[in-house]
């Protein structure tokens, strides 16, 4: 589900939202799906899933298909290519830098509208909902994302200390965790608003919404809580749990570098709606005017 309600920020912008949303969902689910998914169990159908991990597994995994074409597999698990199959593990390689950078991208894209559309309605500063008259683009949400991400790639060059496969599985994890927990709220709020608001038009309903609120919020809470934890109730950090690369001496280390960044951002977040209560004032007030003056 993640990243599929980043289009509703461009919801005005649609001519027919009630159509246009469910439709794509469903069809990003099910691309989303069959790419993720195929290549995935060719992997899996053709090497046991012992040779199938780390952060680096998939494309060791696929290093290791391509050695029938050219190359060997040590008893360690080390991949040698040569010939044609070193040509495929390069175009191979090639093309997954590519698809992260394609989802990189479109993120980019989704994240930073919907940061300059949360300022334009006042959830945010009213500065940051600024639109470039010429690219149709948020540009100051655009350079202000490109520097905290510059900041966040060198911070971890300076922390790796020569071990940036260990930092960058905390990376990753932060990352989804600050995606999840931004929906411990979302999820809750699709059942309150049909409580308080249930006669406000919709252009599109999502069913079950009671059902569907709990159990998502549940799920979340759980996902953020072993993101931060992993293994706890089984295990704290234990050796099935915890990220390669780290020791169970180290499970504070790990949960500060986890929970420092994301107190930070829950922190600015909260700041950023404060900053944002003017516009929100402001825009109440043109609405009650609006209302007021409209005749009977």
């Amino acid at each position: 589900y993640v990243g599929f309600e980043l289009p509703n920020t461009a919801g005005d912008e649609m001519k027919n939202p009630k159509k246009d949303v469910p439709f794509s969902i469903g069809r990003s689910a099910i691309v989303a799906i069959l790419m993720y998914s195929i290549p995935v169990l060719c992997v899996i159908v053709v090497l046991p899933s012992s040779q199938v991990s780390g952060l680096g597994g998939f494309i060791d995994a696929m290093r290791a298909v391509f050695s029938v074409y050219g190359g060997n597999v040590a008893a360690d698990g080390t991949v040698t290519l040569t010939g044609l199959g070193e040509i495929f593990g390069a175009i191979s390689a090639l093309l997954f830098i590519l698809c992260l950078l394609s989802s990189g991208v479109a993120w980019i894209m989704g994240s930073d509208r919907a940061m300059a559309v949360s300022g334009y309605d006042g959830a945010a500063p009213r500065w940051m909902g600024a639109i470039s008259a010429r690219y149709g683009t948020p540009v100051r949400v655009n350079v202000l994302s490109g520097i905290l991400a510059t900041a966040v790639v060198v911070a971890v060059h300076e922390l790796s200390n020569g071990d940036t496969g260990k930092y960058f599985g905390v990376v990753l994890a932060i990352a989804v965790s600050t995606t999840l927990i931004s929906y411990i709220a979302v999820f809750p709020a699709l059942w309150r608003l049909r409580i308080t608001h249930p006669d406000h038009p919709r252009p599109f309903r999502a069913p079950w919404a009671p059902f569907l609120s709990i159990l998502l919020t549940g799920w979340v809470i759980f996902a953020t809580v072993q993101l931060l934890m992993p293994g706890l109730g089984d295990g704290w950090f234990s050796e099935a749990y915890r990220p390669e690369g780290w020791t169970e001496a180290e499970r504070g280390q790990y949960l500060l570098i986890e929970a420092i960044p994301l107190a930070i951002f829950v922190v600015t977040g909260v700041i950023f709606y404060i900053a944002g209560r003017r516009t929100r004032h402001h825009r109440a007030s043109e609405e009650l005017v609006s209302v007021t003056a409209t005749p009977e």
